[in-house]
């Protein structure tokens, strides 16, 4: 966001890391912070929900709770 790379294959060549891999953790920025700290540290009730949200377009926090809940329910 500040203008200093470019392209997520900057990001990933100055990191040594792959793109895709890039690519994904960036999406975590979008999510609602206590949803991004379930999901990176493994807890049961996240799985599977958040790739539902991470390939959705935008949703507000509010939104991708409920959506994540629903995910859960469904199992």
């Amino acid at each position: 966001l500040s203008g200093e790379v470019r392209t997520v294959s900057e990001i990933a060549r100055e990191a040594k890391v792959t793109g895709p891999y890039v690519s994904r953790l960036i999406r975590y920025a979008f999510l609602a912070p206590d949803l991004a700290d379930a999901g990176l540290s493994g807890k049961e009730a996240t799985r599977g929900g958040l790739d539902v949200l991470l390939d959705s377009p935008l949703l507000s926090w509010a939104e991708q709770r409920s959506r994540l809940a629903s995910q859960s329910v469904r199992r």
